[in-house]
């Protein structure tokens, strides 16, 4: 897919600045404009392809996306928020720190972007690949009778919003430095990764959905969103979300209560400290590094909330990487 833009082009000279974002598996293609420039990086590899753009505009922006070919695609936005226009003027927004599986039609599309900086990831599936997957993956089988139209253009599209095993998959991709065979089987493993965690995402937001109307519905799931995407029992108190968001502490308690059936702390640390978990037994960080990326500042409290919640020590993880997370009560 190329991104065509009707500016006059300036330059293709990279700037020693943007070589930092360059992924070492990717053919990458770079365009400079007056509103400013766009970066592509991409990777072929049989039945799916990477394509990564990063885009800065100091102006409002069209840029023609130009497929030769249908295609089923995964959508990561990175950073900021654009709009997709199909043909037949269906527009689509496409949300920061979300995901979505759909379809976009053979042709010239449309994105639209305001003055800022935007990066996205955008994943292209073959038919067949995703009916292999669903072969050996039911939830993913069901995904795709059930949600996907493959004449559709954009829809139906169910976002859902990426939270830290989301993120941390993608951060492993863009830094994959495995070549040839191993690269393919490596970027395979991540894409369902990342489909199965975007699977997980629609099952809790049907569940949602039977859950009983409140006020500010829509700010509550925005902050549930936002605790998931990087859980942080210091930056996520009532009172720095009640005022990031413009509701009520009240408001905030009781309603996340009755939507999501767990109080708001029970949530915040639950999840801060599935994610240390997560990450202790996935990576190579020191354990206080990831305690104090969860928000404590203390490792005895760390240590102490952590056996609470699964009945062992972090350090017992980082000796058996192996083990599963267990003990602890399942909140979506």
């Amino acid at each position: 897919m190329q991104l065509q833009s009707e500016e006059q082009e300036i330059s293709k000279s990279l700037p020693p600045a943007l070589k930092k974002y360059i992924a070492a598996w990717a053919k990458w293609d770079y365009h400079e404009y007056e509103f400013g420039y766009i970066l592509g990086q991409e990777l072929q590899a049989g039945p799916f392809r990477v394509l990564i753009w990063r885009v800065q505009t100091r102006q409002n922006l069209s840029l023609y996306p130009l497929l030769s070919e249908a295609k089923i695609v995964l959508h990561c936005m990175l950073q900021g928020n654009m709009h997709c226009l199909f043909p037949g003027r269906k527009t689509k927004e496409l949300i920061q720190s979300h995901y979505e599986l759909f379809y976009i039609p053979r042709g010239r599309n449309e994105l639209q972007f305001e003055p800022g900086l935007y990066e996205s990831m955008h994943i292209e599936l073959e038919a067949a690949y995703l009916t292999d997957i669903g072969d050996s993956y039911p939830e993913i089988r069901g995904l795709l009778k059930s949600q996907l139209k493959w004449g559709e253009p954009g829809y139906p599209s169910v976002t859902t919003g990426m939270n830290y095993v989301a993120k941390n998959v993608i951060r492993n991709l863009r830094n994959c430095s495995k070549q040839a065979g191993s690269l393919k089987l490596e970027m395979q493993k991540f894409i369902l990764e990342l489909v199965s965690e975007y699977i997980a995402g629609l099952s809790q937001e049907s569940d949602q959905a039977f859950q009983r109307t409140v006020p500010q519905r829509k700010t509550l799931v925005r902050i549930r969103e936002t605790i998931l995407e990087a859980p942080n029992i210091h930056e996520h108190t009532i009172k720095k979300l009640s005022e990031r968001f413009a509701i009520s502490p009240t408001a905030l308690k009781s309603g996340f209560r009755i939507l999501f059936q767990v109080s708001l702390g029970t949530f915040i640390r639950f999840h801060a400290l599935t994610k240390a978990h997560y990450l202790i037994a996935s990576t190579d960080r020191t354990i206080d590094d990831i305690a104090d990326e969860i928000g404590y500042l203390y490792r005895a409290n760390f240590d102490q909330a952590f056996k609470r919640q699964f009945g062992y020590f972090p350090a017992t993880v980082r000796r058996d990487m192996g083990t599963s997370i267990g003990n602890g009560t399942e909140f979506i």
